[in-house]
């Protein structure tokens, strides 16, 4: 089996999607920093609340606009998290998959700690191979999928089918 993470029982598996749609959107409506404004308090808030209950691993599995706000509020975020809740560390990593290639800028290299792709390794894994052993060794799935993406919509099914404790960016629970 493929292992990525140190402790399932402390890692996250971040995913979602947002379209150039609600981009635009928001956009018409008032200044895009007011959607920056919004994942920077909401996602702040939520890292704070699962590095109080010792999450310290946060994986990808994609490398799009929604990872990098991700990244970027998480790095915000990390020293805080780190000397507040007593974590040895925040490692973010990234298991990309390669059906998804990332998109070039900014670069991935800045935000992850740890990153692979199963499939240049070993070429007849399948993506529901990967995305099988990723959601095998998270407990918490922290996600965004407003814009219905049918792959996050296929990640999300599979996670819920396991049980894994699901938080959406979008709602106010979580």
């Amino acid at each position: 089996m493929l292992q990525f993470v140190e402790d399932p029982q402390r890692s996250v598996l971040c995913v979602g999607y947002i379209g150039q749609k609600r981009i635009r959107w928001f956009y018409s409506l008032r200044p895009l920093k007011k959607l920056m404004d919004f994942y920077r308090k909401r996602l702040g808030e939520l890292y704070r609340n699962l590095s109080s209950e010792g999450y310290d691993t946060y994986v990808h599995m994609t490398w799009s606009r929604f990872d990098i706000i991700a990244s970027e509020i998480r790095d915000e975020n990390e020293q805080e998290m780190i000397a507040e809740y007593g974590l040895r560390f925040i490692y973010p990593m990234a298991v990309f998959l390669l059906c998804r290639p990332p998109i070039d800028n900014p670069s991935y290299f800045v935000y992850f700690d740890g990153v692979v792709v199963p499939q240049e390794d070993d070429p007849f894994l399948t993506t529901d191979e990967v995305v099988d052993a990723v959601l095998s060794q998270v407990s918490v799935v922290l996600y965004d999928n407003k814009d219905n993406h049918p792959f996050v919509q296929s990640v999300l099914d599979k996670a819920v089918s396991l049980g894994k404790r699901m938080i959406d960016i979008n709602s106010n629970e979580g």
